[in-house]
């Protein structure tokens, strides 16, 4: 899977948002609001640029204390939300 060209991870106020950068998005009329977890998440798939479910899951397990079935939960929770919006590709 991979990230959907055209969408970029923005800080404003504090606070995580992906927004749409670009024309070739213009009928995104939302603003994703995403938390500390949610923002590592979208970055790591940016910079695999293609990966699974695993390599985003075994960077949280890297990155935060938790463990395996909640990452496992928390990262194909986040990207089957992400892919229903259209933010995420197979």
């Amino acid at each position: 899977m991979k990230a959907v060209k055209g969408f970029k991870l923005r800080t404003l106020l504090g606070e995580h948002i992906i927004v749409a950068d670009g024309p070739s998005q213009i009928n995104f009329n939302k603003i994703v609001m995403l938390n500390e977890t949610a923002a590592f998440i979208w970055q790591k798939l940016v910079d695999f640029g293609e990966c699974s479910l695993k390599d985003l899951t075994d960077a949280i397990l890297e990155e935060y204390e938790v463990d395996e079935p909640t990452a496992s939960q928390s990262v194909a929770s986040t990207i089957d939300q992400w892919k229903q919006i259209g933010l995420v590709e197979d």
